[in-house]
């Protein structure tokens, strides 16, 4: 059984979920999948078994799904989505973390009724998922038919700029700060130092993001899934206009969008981590190879990884 995300991120770098890899409804291995122990009471896992959800019985008049690759701006958006109280708490409430802290044990349909009732508002909830978990979710529902496109709105929030992300990513890793909401001086001074990150951390980053856009562009195909897709440009851009098409596509009215955004503040503290000279350094050392992994996005990148092999960064 594999204990933690970091064990899991390391075991999916082999060749059990490699791009060659060729499955068509699992991207996990049954004995992999911590969702099993958390939903112990969930009945066995074949078609016939799969958890359902009965939205009719509920307030809900619709639900959306942000399907995220991480670090690309979701934590903020979710919290400007909150903010506003027209849709919802939006978390990550498939996150393994989140379940172990918030569910003592039962059933997933049990688990789903709980964060649907105490997390909607205004009849309207949504939840924000990685590729990892969603490859845990997927084999105990049906996924069409707990969020059906009639009733679900999906979204799909990625980031361009692919080394800033792994960047990120990297010093999250080696810090253990994800993020903060409060300029402290405490915050400050334990951000003050940089942490020491090496090339082949930020390769290993970069083929966890296009392992993420792999699976993800793998599952929309599988349930025949056309998300909204944002980005973190787009949203550093204008929170504001993302914020808008957002609330529109889930079922908010102009008025009521106008009226609940007028006041949003980001209170994200951005911490001085992305190390701007190193960064293009990164970019310029490695330019030809970067442009090859833009070509791959979302596709099968194993040119790639044969290309960090030769070089020794894999």
């Amino acid at each position: 059984m594999i204990k933690n995300l970091k064990q899991l991120y390391q075991s999916l770098q082999g060749s059990q979920l490699g791009p060659d890899h060729k499955q068509k409804n699992q991207t996990c291995i049954k004995q992999e999948n911590p969702f099993l122990e958390l939903f112990a009471d969930e009945p066995a896992t074949s078609a016939s078994c799969k958890t359902t959800f009965d939205w009719s019985r509920s307030s809900i008049k619709s639900s959306y799904v942000i399907f995220i690759t991480g670090r690309c701006g979701s934590t903020l958006l979710t919290r400007l989505i909150r903010a506003t109280q027209l849709a919802g708490d939006p978390n990550e409430y498939f996150n393994v973390n989140y379940i172990k802290k918030s569910y003592s044990g039962g059933t997933l349909s049990s688990y789903l009724d709980q964060v649907v009732r105490t997390t909607s508002s205004n009849g309207s909830f949504g939840f924000e998922i990685d590729w990892i978990h969603l490859c845990f979710l997927e084999p105990l529902l049906d996924f069409d038919i707990v969020f059906p496109p009639v009733h679900t709105t999906f979204f799909y929030m990625t980031r361009r700029d692919i080394v800033a992300q792994a960047w990120s990513f990297a010093s999250a890793k080696a810090t253990g700060i994800w993020q903060n909401y409060a300029a402290t001086k405490d915050v400050t001074a334990s951000h003050s130092s940089t942490p020491a990150l090496y090339d082949k951390d930020i390769w290993h980053e970069i083929l966890l993001i296009l392992e993420a856009e792999l699976r993800f562009e793998q599952f929309f195909k599988r349930y025949r899934i056309k998300p909204t897709r944002i980005d973190y440009e787009m949203l550093m851009a204008s929170r504001r206009d993302v914020l808008g098409l957002m609330l529109l596509k889930i079922g908010c009215d102009p008025e009521s969008i106008v009226a609940h955004t007028d006041q949003i503040i980001d209170q994200t503290l951005k911490i001085p981590r992305d190390q701007f000279a190193s960064i293009l350094n990164f970019r310029c050392k490695y330019a030809n190879l970067l442009s090859a992994v833009q070509s791959v996005r979302g596709s099968n990148y194993v040119s790639i990884q044969r290309s960090l092999k030769k070089q020794g960064l894999l």
